[in-house]
């Protein structure tokens, strides 16, 4: 298995656990950890209601 890991170049490696979703990608801080912005109450998306229903 080692021999196996040891044959893929770690880019591949990498580029499969960010499309599995382990790795987070996006924006990062100075010190390069990933960080999303604060959403403010007031700037949250609102979700409307079914139609039929009000």
């Amino acid at each position: 298995v080692a021999q196996a890991w040891d044959a893929i170049p770690a880019k591949v490696i990498v580029n499969g656990f960010i499309k599995s979703g382990l790795i987070h990608i996006g924006p990062r801080d100075r010190a390069g950890r990933f960080r999303i912005p604060q959403v403010l109450a007031g700037d949250a998306p609102v979700v409307c209601g079914d139609s039929e229903t009000e």
